[in-house]
């Protein structure tokens, strides 16, 4: 993985200009051997061992995404009456996918090597302006013009399974015009209490899904469509003891309008990219407090309830079990956080040389995750989640030295769990996939 950011920053006597550049890769090769040995096994009722032979049952993936981003901004310096800003920016994502496999058992869909190439390009203006109505009360106002282009180019070619076609290609191209936008009202009731209330409306372009089940067919897949939300928010933020405490809440409702989702086949092993209505209501409570300059205390809590809404019964016969009502995949109803870190000079610890001009801080955090589904029709749930994290940094300024751990517990929970279809007795069969265990390592960062 590659990261480059730069920030170019400069006061005029009446605003700020900002110039700020990004580049992101990350690079990432997959191989599994056997993948589908145990779910050949349920399906046949034979032995996983007649499915463990590498040679003819095997997936590599290599997967290389990148994003540059321009961006040039002038905004209101931050003493003036009227706050506002805007700007322009630039953005440029590039997507490469190409899949080696064969897994015999199920036939010509899942053999023979794939290449997938997408390329996103957009341009967009936006602006944002913080009125005061009186000395307690702020109106906000921003909004966000852009336009998007994707193409996308993809192969198919065979390994020779009696089938398939021996090779198909296929290419898209969609261009997309959207604005969005924010207004939120905010209300100083005193120097610790202020309250808001927001509407806000979001946009996710349409395009062409990375997979298509059924090139080995030639047949080409079909584009999804372009969805919509407005997100209605009411929320209050608080200050106690000082300052120490601090504590904040809020309820929302998301109104999704032609939501982007999958549907899988398993009866003839096809997915689908569908639009569905649905509708997320819930709150949100955090709270942190520092009981001295060195220490702090976080904790938080959210509850969302979710649903599917207008399902068709074109739609619903896609996909055994996709019905209104249904929740949405991947959003827990429950999740919570805690955390404690400390922060402290190094000359304080009694650290010398170029140790004393640094700070060093620390951190462990726990993360909950209920119950959750990983698909529309609800077949696959997955059970709560338990992580804990650590972090323990030494910052200088400029740059930064770290160790960090993930999953510390080496919990070993599911993170994928789709209906593959059904036994020889009739019983449903599951594909899973596991999250990593036990993750530490050491990280740098430069700041110039």
């Amino acid at each position: 993985m590659l990261s480059i950011n730069s920030r170019l920053e400069h006061d005029f006597d009446t605003f700020t200009a900002t110039a700020q550049t990004s580049y992101a890769r990350l690079n990432n090769r997959n191989s599994y051997n056997f993948p589908d040995a145990l779910i050949a096994s349920d399906f046949s009722g034979l032995p996983p061992s007649d499915f463990l032979d590498p040679e003819t049952n095997f997936i590599d993936w290599d997967k290389r995404d990148s994003r540059l981003t321009q961006e040039f901004r002038v905004a209101a310096l931050p003493d003036a009456q009227v706050g506002w800003l805007a700007g322009v920016v630039f953005y440029r994502d590039e997507a490469q996918r190409n899949r080696n496999s064969e897994m015999w058992y199920f036939g010509p869909s899942a053999t023979g090597s794939t290449d997938y190439d997408l390329t996103t390009t957009g341009q967009a203006v936006f602006g944002e302006v913080n009125l005061p109505m009186n000395d307690q009360l702020q109106l906000s106002l921003g909004a966000r013009a852009t336009h998007e282009s994707k193409e996308f180019h993809s192969e198919f070619t065979s390994d020779g399974m009696s089938g398939a076609v021996p090779y198909f290609a296929e290419e898209g191209e969609k261009s997309y015009d959207f604005v969005t936008g924010r207004a939120a009202l905010t209300y100083d009731w005193s120097p610790d209490l202020m309250t808001w209330a927001s509407l806000s409306r979001g946009y996710k372009s349409g395009g062409f899904g990375q997979g298509n089940s059924l090139m080995w067919s030639g047949v080409p897949r079909d584009p999804y469509d372009s969805s919509t939300v407005l997100t209605y928010e009411l929320g209050a933020r608080s200050a106690w003891l000082d300052d120490r405490l601090a504590i904040s809440g809020a309820l929302f409702l998301n109104d999704m309008r032609k939501e982007q989702m999958q549907t899988w086949d398993y009866e003839d092993f096809t997915g689908k990219n569908l639009n569905l209505d649905a509708r997320s209501v819930g709150l949100e409570l955090d709270a942190q407090y520092r009981p001295s300059d060195r220490w702090w205390l976080s904790s938080g809590v959210a509850y969302t309830n979710t649903a599917l809404r207008n399902v068709s019964e074109e739609a619903a016969a896609l996909q055994d079990g996709l019905n209104s009502g249904n929740h949405l995949p991947t959003v827990p109803e429950w999740s919570a956080k805690a955390a404690i870190g400390y922060q402290v000079a190094g000359q304080d610890l009694g650290l010398g040389g170029v140790l004393a001009d640094g700070t060093v801080n620390a951190r462990l955090a726990y993360n909950y995750m209920g119950s959750r589904y990983t698909d529309a029709s609800n077949f696959g749930k997955l059970p709560p989640v338990h992580l804990v994290s650590a972090r323990l940094g030494m910052d200088f300024g400029n740059s930064e030295v770290y160790f960090f751990g993930d999953n510390l517990l080496d919990e070993e929970y599911m993170s994928i769990k789709d209906r593959f279809g059904t036994d020889a007795e009739g019983n449903p069969v599951f594909g899973v996939s596991y999250a990593r265990g036990a993750t530490v390592g050491l990280g740098a960062a430069l700041h110039f």
